[in-house]
C-alpha cells in the first residue's frame, strides 16, 4: 500500500510465496494504543539508520524474516522501515507464556545499534503515522474475523456434542436450555460476521475503515467470549478439558479483546465519532 515499486519486488514476493513470515513492532512498555509513547529511535546515518530501542508483545517474532518497525525520528515523528529480521543487534527473548493464542511466539524484541538502509523507509520522514493507522484498522478486521471463527468452531462443536450427548434418555439437544444457548450462539456469530464483512466492504470501497474496524472488533471479540463461555456450557463439565479443544478456545477469544486496541480503545473511537 505505501511502499515503492523497489521495495514490492524486493520485499513481497518472499511473503508471498510462504518462504518468509511479517511481523510488527509496535508496541511498547509504555505506549499501550498511544503512539506518542514510542521511545524506540531510528537516528540517520549516511544512507542509513540507526535503531535503538525495544518493543513489546511481538507476535511471530521467532520465526519472522520481516518486520514492519515503527520508530521515532530526532524530530519525535514517527516513521515506518520495513526491517530485515536477520539484520545484526536484533534481541529476540524467549516467547512469553501467554493465556491465549499460544502458538503466535509473543515476544519482546531489543534493538541495539541495528543498520536500517534508508531505502527501507515507507512513505517520506514523519510520515509513518499514518501507515501505522491504516496497518492497525486492516489488523482489526484480520482480528474480527478471527473471532468470528471462534464463534462458528464454538457453535459446530456445541450442535454436535448436543445431538449426541444423551441424557435422561435423549439428546441435550431436545432440551429448551440447549436451544435458547444455541440460537444466542448463532445470532451473535451471524452479527459479528455481518459487522466485519461490512468493514471489509467499506475498504474495499476505498473509504476509511478507522471507525468501522473499531466497530467491527468491539462487537465480534464481545461475541467471541460470549459465544464461547455459552458453548462451555453446552458442554459442562467436558468443556473445561483440554483435550476437547472448547478451553482453548475460550482463551484465544478473551485474548481477542486485548491486543490490536483493548475493548476500552474502541469504544473510545466508536464514541468520538458520534461526538
Amino acid at each position: 500500500l505505501y511502499g515503492t515499486e523497489a521495495q514490492k519486488q524486493r520485499f513481497l514476493p518472499p511473503l508471498a510465496q510462504g518462504e518468509g513470515l511479517g511481523c510488527i513492532m509496535f508496541t511498547e512498555a509504555e505506549t499501550g494504543s498511544d503512539p506518542r509513547l514510542i521511545t524506540t529511535l531510528a537516528k540517520p546515518q549516511g544512507d542509513d539508520y540507526i535503531v535503538n530501542g525495544h518493543k513489546q508483545f511481538v507476535a511471530n517474532a521467532p520465526g519472522a524474516s520481516h518486520a514492519l518497525l515503527f520508530a521515532n525520528n530526532e524530530a519525535g515523528k514517527l516513521n515506518a522501515f520495513i526491517l530485515e529480521m536477520n539484520t545484526p543487534g536484533i534481541d529476540i527473548r524467549a516467547p512469553f507464556e501467554m493465556m491465549g493464542l499460544r502458538g503466535a511466539g509473543v515476544c519482546e524484541v531489543f534493538l541495539d545499534d541495528v543498520k536500517l538502509p534508508a531505502a527501507n523507509r515507507l512513505r517520506g520522514d514523519g510520515e509513518g503515522f499514518d501507515v501505522l493507522l491504516d496497518a492497525i484498522s486492516l489488523e482489526r478486521i484480520g482480528v474480527s474475523l478471527q473471532a468470528v471463527g471462534l464463534c462458528q468452531e464454538t457453535l459446530d462443536m456445541a450442535l454436535e456434542y448436543a445431538k449426541n450427548r444423551v441424557a435422561v434418555g435423549k439428546p441435550i439437544a431436545k432440551l429448551p436450555t440447549i436451544q435458547w444457548l444455541i440460537a444466542e450462539m448463532q445470532v451473535n456469530l451471524e452479527a459479528a460476521r455481518w459487522m466485519a464483512y461490512h468493514a471489509a466492504y467499506i475498504r474495499d470501497r476505498g473509504e476509511s475503515i478507522r471507525v468501522e474496524s473499531a466497530k467491527a472488533k468491539l462487537f465480534a471479540t464481545q461475541a467471541a467470549v460470549a459465544v464461547t463461555g455459552m458453548g462451555m456450557q453446552v458442554h459442562g463439565a467436558y468443556g473445561t478439558i483440554q483435550d476437547v479443544n472448547l478451553e482453548r478456545l475460550y482463551r484465544d477469544a478473551r485474548m481477542t479483546q486485548i491486543y490490536v486496541g483493548n475493548a476500552e480503545i474502541m469504544r473510545v473511537i466508536v464514541a468520538s465519532s458520534l461526538l
